[in-house]
């Protein structure tokens, strides 16, 4: 049981993990911490018609510039909306650089499931 815990956490495609869990979306989600539902449906048809997925877009911010905003937002007391003001970025999108950084550090915010 171990053993296949271990093998579903090392793997990070979606369409992958989706079909080693016997098409369990709830499993896929809990470990990825995404997609949708339903994204994840669209992905699987386009698998099983052969279609190449779709590349991410390109962050029009580095990853050493999402690392130093997020810094800041600790530096504000994980205070959101003056580390937007104070750099210019939407709250939304530095929300996003949270979520992104944090997924992939496995750190997870209190009362949070992913």
């Amino acid at each position: 049981m171990i053993s296949k815990v271990i093998l579903l956490l090392q793997s990070t495609d979606p369409i992958e993990l989706y079909i080693k869990t016997n098409q369990s979306i709830k499993a896929v989600i809990s470990t990825l911490g995404y997609p949708s539902p339903n994204m994840l449906r669209n992905w699987y048809k386009g698998y099983l018609r052969g279609e190449e997925p779709q590349q991410k877009r390109k962050s029009k911010y580095s990853e050493d510039y999402k690392e130093s905003v997020i810094d800041k937002y600790f530096e504000n007391g994980e205070n959101i909306t003056l580390t937007a003001k104070q750099t210019g970025i939407p709250r939304s999108t530095l929300i996003g650089f949270r979520k992104e950084i944090f997924q992939a550090n496995r750190i997870v915010f209190p009362g949070q499931m992913w």
